[in-house]
């Protein structure tokens, strides 16, 4: 077994970044909790037996959810009141809320469905007091530091995590977090960005610093250091990332998924692109191939798995019907 920390293993291996994000995830839940976090977040002993319960119901009766913990960068301990946000980051639904709990008893008393999907509380004011709920107007940032599930995290993300609260903390409190376990450790540091949810890997502070100001701008930098976007399936997000770095696509907002077929190892994926009015249809397949690497410190390594375009078409103004209701957009001419 190799004895090298997985990142270096990763980076060793040539491991591609693309198509490596936590996949299908439609909902975050995020509790501010700081103290020993657990390497799993639910199973965190000092959150209450009830309040975990609490959680893990609406985590298990809600589709692509997932749970994080956060905490900022405050030395003094956390006690209340503290943060819950859903994030709900669906590809042409995103937004963020937040309940500010005096007390364990709010969680419990939370209606989380409701804090999810009801009516929008008001909106957030950064010059007065925190409302009790709100829907926030800007990002959040979180950045995996979870030493616990693995060193690497530690070791590479705290002092990204630093350096980010550092230079944007000021401008825009509350929103740049550690957070427990984002998955793909090999990579750090990693980070996700809320609430469209494009996660980053083997980042260093510089890198994070450009990444972090082009999502507050509305654009997408780096494309080298993308894993992905997590509400979509490991192909898409390879797909996406291919037709972004190769058709120059940086604005949050230029590309939606129209088609996404999969069967015996190969994927069709198409994306519409709202700045030509394109149609950018992929075919994308997966190799296993012979280099190996682990996927955590201290496990066996595995082989490495690549995706690869097959085939591309482009078809020019195919989707001016997509707006309409009933179109399947169909007639364009392929190039």
């Amino acid at each position: 077994m190799d004895a090298s920390p997985c990142s270096q293993q990763s980076l060793d291996a040539g491991e591609p970044l693309y198509g490596t994000a936590a996949a299908e995830i439609e909902r975050w839940l995020l509790l501010e909790h700081d103290g020993q976090w657990h390497r799993e977040a639910l199973a965190t002993e000092s959150i209450p037996d009830e309040v975990r319960a609490h959680l893990a119901a609406w985590l298990q009766r809600t589709r692509g959810a997932r749970f994080q913990l956060i905490r900022d960068d405050r030395a003094e301990p956390l006690a209340f009141p503290r943060r819950l946000f859903i994030v709900t980051s669906r590809e042409g639904q995103t937004r963020v809320r937040r309940l500010v709990a005096a007390s364990w008893q709010d969680i419990l008393a939370c209606d989380l469905d409701r804090l999810a999907d009801g009516p929008a509380p008001v909106s957030d004011d950064a010059s007065a007091a925190e409302p009790p709920i709100a829907e926030l107007t800007g990002p959040l940032v979180l950045v995996c530091t979870h030493g616990r599930r693995d060193v690497c995290c530690a070791r590479a993300g705290v002092p990204v995590f630093r350096e980010l609260a550092r230079d944007f903390g000021r401008d825009h409190p509350g929103r740049i977090w550690q957070t427990t376990h984002l998955g793909g450790h090999r990579f750090a540091a990693t980070l996700v960005l809320l609430p469209h949810a494009y996660t980053y890997g083997r980042l260093d502070v510089n890198a994070a610093r450009r990444v972090v100001r082009g999502y507050l701008a509305g654009r997408l930098t780096d494309l080298d250091r993308l894993r992905g976007r997590s509400c979509y399936p490991a192909d898409v997000q390879y797909a996406e990332y291919w037709v972004r770095e190769n058709a120059g696509r940086v604005h949050l907002e230029s590309l939606q998924l129209k088609r996404h077929e999969a069967e015996h190892g190969k994927s069709e994926v198409t994306f519409w692109d709202g700045q030509s009015d394109d149609l950018h249809e992929l075919t994308v397949v997966v190799d296993e191939t012979s280099e190996l690497a682990s996927t955590s410190c201290g496990e066996p390594p595995k082989p490495v798995r690549r995706h690869r375009i097959e085939s591309y078409r482009k078809v020019h103004g195919a989707t001016r019907d997509f707006r309409a209701p009933g179109s399947d957009g169909a007639g364009g001419r392929g190039v």
